[in-house]
């Protein structure tokens, strides 16, 4: 796990961007408002448990409020595009993963933002590995076995949404072994 002061290091160079606004510059106290920390996915899952682990770490550091809002939808979208529309005075953060800033504009031809353009990325704040895990039942031990069945049988595959990184890391897994599974997406992680 990574230590607090990374944390604190990491959301502290995280509003230097909007430290450096000339709305900001001109202001007496930064912060002197609490700070929206978005998470665009439901509560609960992973980025969840983190935002309000940093948040919590934030406020104790700023003396402010951190406010995290859940705004899940669209793959990660919803939020990002809430964030990306805020006004730039650093009071309203995004807590994602890559796929709402760099695997987006390659699935979803409608994005309402360029997140290229309207957004920045200020810190990495966690690692997340992939895992591909079966139920008990299923008669496979190995990803040799696994990839063997999901060619007699049908076999679902969860993925926490269409165009998420598990989803398109299911896609290549099966396109390098020749798996065939069905997917099934879900709202998030806790669902």
């Amino acid at each position: 796990m990574v230590r607090r002061s990374h944390f604190l290091r990491s959301l502290l160079a995280l509003s230097a961007g909007g430290l450096l606004s000339s709305s900001l510059l001109a202001a007496d106290v930064w912060p002197s408002k609490p700070i929206r920390l978005v998470v665009p996915y439901p509560p609960g899952g992973s980025s969840d448990i983190i935002a309000r682990s940093i948040g919590q770490l934030v406020s104790q550091e700023l003396k402010q409020t951190v406010v995290i809002d859940n705004k899940p939808g669209a793959n990660g979208n919803l939020g990002a595009e809430f964030v990306a529309r805020a006004p730039a005075d650093g009071y309203t953060w995004l807590l994602c993963d890559l796929g709402a800033l760099a695997i987006s504009p390659s699935i979803y031809t409608k994005l309402g933002f360029d997140p290229s353009r309207a957004l920045r990325g200020a810190a990495m704040l966690a690692y997340s590995p992939h895992m591909l895990v079966v139920h008990p039942s299923v008669q496979a031990s190995n990803l040799k076995e696994l990839v063997e069945l999901s060619k007699k049988q049908d076999l679902n595959f969860a993925v926490t949404a269409s165009g998420s990184a598990p989803h398109l890391a299911g896609v290549e897994l099966a396109r390098i072994t020749g798996a065939k599974w069905v997917y099934v997406p879900y709202k998030g992680g806790v669902q």
